[in-house]
């Protein structure tokens, strides 16, 4: 009997409260609704709602049905709240308490809720820092899943999150929760287009090129990775100076420094510039740009230490760079061919790390080597022939390093006057045994 009557005073308890919550959404709803009131009343209300959202979600359902929500959206888009910024604060959070039900979610993505928070984030100043942070945390959300993607391009969220985070949000590093936002949606096509005719490439290189080293920049060169890797972008991108932004601070050794964050940076931008020239046609301006020199800063740099994928991808940019015809010639007279060789002899006992290294500096002297101008040059070290033999004769059987440098072998034999250098390296030796 005691167990019975303990269950029956809960339920009454729970019927109870449940009708004073609709009680209290039914007031708050005549307040949000009403066109009259002064700015305290709608951001008391609008306080007083977000409360009952975070401690009952039996109350979502039905502020969705009875039309609370789409009037706390209304009393956000008019600014009925003023000048208290507790009360655009208030409107937010009950979008963002909203989203925690299915209900809420497709509410929030069917009606006006996101293009009021893409409004928040244009007009930051006037709502407040804190009400666009949490705009910035919604969006983070609704940008991980695809099927929100539509809603959020018909928005406008995208040129309202470009114009926010061209200047640096304190609050809560807000501006690089943004740029997540613009990642997540950087994958879309349709996405990419919105962002690149807002101005983005440019908002974007402003970021990634200026003295403020940290996450903030660091997010933003992953914007120029993934814009980078669209086929389509790559033209456009060398040609609005995203060559420049990210190879100069690697000529002048500012990225080359010893610290995590720097040899973070270095990678970052040397992925930037391995998706850049994998295109035909970027590959001759950004040789004129400088890229050769910068590559070359890498490889020879002290600060990098041997085991670094900046090293691999580094190799990574000067095989593809090498297989148009007319880079081949100004990357052997600038020295890319010494730089494999020497890169390749230091990888050999470097492990797994080593053996990939060593492959990829194999892939840029084959690419360099397919061209009758630069066999000679390539020979005339006298050390191009001694690293391929070995790498031939201590090699894994039929693997891709031994392969690679058989090919090679086989490539600068093709010439005029190259018999005696290749001879005298032990290259006929090598390919009998």
């Amino acid at each position: 009997r005691r167990f019975a009557t303990s269950r029956l005073v809960t339920q009454v308890h729970r019927e109870g409260s449940k009708k004073m919550a609709e009680m209290s959404l039914n007031e708050i709803g005549r307040i949000l609704q009403g066109s009259q009131g002064v700015p305290e009343d709608f951001s008391s209300a609008l306080i007083h709602l977000h409360r009952l959202l975070e401690n009952d979600q039996s109350a979502h359902a039905v502020c969705v049905e009875q039309g609370v929500a789409d009037a706390a959206v209304e009393v956000l888009e008019r600014r009925r709240c003023g000048t208290l910024v507790e009360g655009h604060l208030a409107a937010v959070k009950v979008m963002r308490a909203l989203m925690r039900t299915p209900a809420g979610q497709q509410w929030m993505v069917r009606g006006r809720a996101v293009a009021s928070l893409a409004g928040v984030l244009s007009s930051a100043e006037e709502v407040g820092q804190s009400a666009a942070q949490e705009a910035v945390i919604i969006f983070l959300t609704l940008s991980a899943s695809r099927a929100n993607e539509e809603a959020i391009l018909r928005s406008g969220a995208i040129e309202s999150l470009l114009s926010f985070v061209k200047q640096p949000q304190g609050v809560g590093q807000t501006d690089v929760l943004g740029m997540k936002v613009l990642t997540n949606m950087a994958s879309s096509p349709a996405a990419r287009s919105t962002l690149v005719a807002a101005g983005g490439i440019e908002t974007l290189l402003a970021i990634a090129g200026s003295d403020e080293p940290g996450e903030r920049q660091q997010q933003a060169l992953k914007n120029i990775m993934n814009l980078a890797a669209s086929m389509d972008l790559k033209i456009e991108m060398v040609q609005r100076g995203a060559v420049a932004v990210l190879v100069n601070p690697i000529k002048g050794g500012g990225s080359a420094s010893g610290s995590a964050a720097e040899q973070e940076l270095l990678s970052l931008r040397l992925k930037c510039v391995l998706n850049l020239v994998c295109h035909q046609d970027t590959k001759v301006p950004m040789v004129d740009q400088g890229v050769i020199e910068a590559m070359l800063a890498v490889c020879t740099s002290d600060e990098v230490p041997p085991g670094h994928e900046a090293l691999t991808v580094t190799m990574r940019i000067l095989s593809s760079m090498a297989t148009h015809r007319d880079t081949k010639v100004p990357m052997v007279e600038r020295g890319a061919a010494d730089c494999a060789v020497a890169l390749a002899s230091k990888a050999r006992n470097g492990g797994p790390a080593g053996e990939e290294l060593e492959l990829e500096c194999l892939k840029a002297l084959l690419n360099l080597s397919a061209h009758m101008d630069t066999k000679q040059a390539m020979l005339s070290s006298g050390r191009v022939v001694p690293l391929l033999v070995q790498s031939v004769v201590a090699g894994t059987p039929r693997s891709d390093a031994q392969m690679h440098a058989i090919r090679t072998i086989t490539s600068l034999s093709v010439g005029d006057g190259v018999e005696e250098a290749i001879v005298d390296g032990g290259a006929v030796a090598a390919l009998v045994a």
